[in-house]
């Protein structure tokens, strides 16, 4: 994470995010309430979305780069000691992507929890999403 072009990777991240169509960022009303008290004025209500929908891209941003840090640092030998000694929803929650494919291809995650993930495998890193979609059996 020392590298200094990691603030022009992660801004280059940002910006293929806010202007990827593909990417849907779900925006709640809390996120725009949070907005709304940041900005202590009289702001419309279209500008407070896009302003929330700005906020949430830059969190996702900063998210998928941390995430692409730690995959090039990661040890899977401690990361496999770990899954090992969490509970399955904790792996399947946690921001760590080699927990995140361990615990979804792990025979404990039935059919049904896979197929009500959809919403939460949205925001996750690419390669955790396509082992969700293979262990789903769409691909």
């Amino acid at each position: 994470m020392s590298d200094k072009t990691n603030p022009i990777r992660w801004y280059q991240s940002e910006l293929e995010i806010k202007n990827d169509p593909d990417i849907q960022i779900p925006i709640s009303d809390d996120d725009i309430e949070a907005v709304r008290q940041a900005t202590k004025g009289p702001v419309p209500e279209d500008r407070l979305i896009v302003m929330a929908r700005s906020r949430k891209s830059t969190e996702h941003a900063k998210e998928l780069m941390s995430a692409q840090a730690t995959l090039v640092k990661s040890n899977f030998i401690v990361a496999a000691n770990q899954f090992l000694t969490t509970p399955i929803e904790e792996s399947l929650e946690s921001n760590d992507m080699v927990l995140n494919i361990l615990a979804l291809v792990d025979r404990r995650v039935g059919k049904k929890r896979i197929v009500g993930m959809v919403e939460k495998m949205e925001l996750k890193h690419p390669v955790v999403r396509y082992f969700y979609e293979l262990r789903r059996g769409t691909l």
